[in-house]
């Protein structure tokens, strides 16, 4: 599991490894039944099976629980892109991009309760725009591909965060209203060609 910011104490051994990762499912599942204006320490702690003064060990706050639930959703989807690209993923551009959205799609999909979970999050001015977060990491797979020979320019960072604005509130919306959408082919397809979009030129007029 992944260290935090804001984590209080780093888990070393594999008991307290487990802790942690009882506290943060813990936390997911509270957002889900109770909804995050009623996610307190208390009730993490109640679910985890812990005592608040153990799970104060590890996360002092709220905001490091969400934090740390953040923290596993974007390693799930990290390792999801990476793994495609350490594997050496050879083809066009559409391609590659198609096997490493495949994967996104898939790991939401396996991790549905962590993704809706954040999906139902409100703003929360102690933490980065979440939406926004996700889209940075998508861009900054796809402009390497999109400009391999040179640094990006600002048009291509633009249409690239747009295309991966419109692919993200798309994922979103399935994620929170139509689950069943992220296993169907259509659906996949309509994400593809919206994510292959963002590999095109910009607009000359951009």
């Amino acid at each position: 599991m992944q260290a935090t910011k804001t984590q209080r104490k780093q888990p070393v051994q594999k008991r307290s490894q487990i802790t942690c990762d009882a506290i943060v499912e813990a936390t997911i599942q509270v957002l889900l039944r109770d909804g995050a204006a009623r996610l307190t320490t208390t009730r993490v702690a109640e679910r985890a099976g812990v005592s608040v003064g153990t799970l104060y060990q590890y996360y002092p706050n709220k905001s490091a629980l969400i934090e740390a639930v953040r923290a596993r959703y974007f390693g799930l989807m990290s390792a999801a892109v990476q793994k495609i690209v350490g594997q050496g993923a050879d083809g066009s551009l559409e391609q590659v991009m198609d096997q490493a959205l495949t994967a996104v799609i898939e790991m939401k999909q396996q991790n549905l309760p962590l993704s809706r979970a954040l999906a139902e999050l409100p703003g929360d001015p102690d933490q980065p725009d979440f939406a926004a977060e996700v889209v940075g990491h998508f861009a900054e797979f796809i402009l390497p591909l999109i400009s391999s020979d040179a640094p990006p320019t600002a048009a291509q960072r633009s249409h690239a965060l747009a295309t991966m604005a419109a692919l993200e509130g798309l994922l979103s919306y399935a994620v929170k209203n139509a689950p069943d959408w992220l296993g169907q082919p259509w659906f996949l397809a309509r994400s593809k060609a919206l994510a292959h979009s963002g590999l095109s030129d910009p607009p000359i007029n951009y």
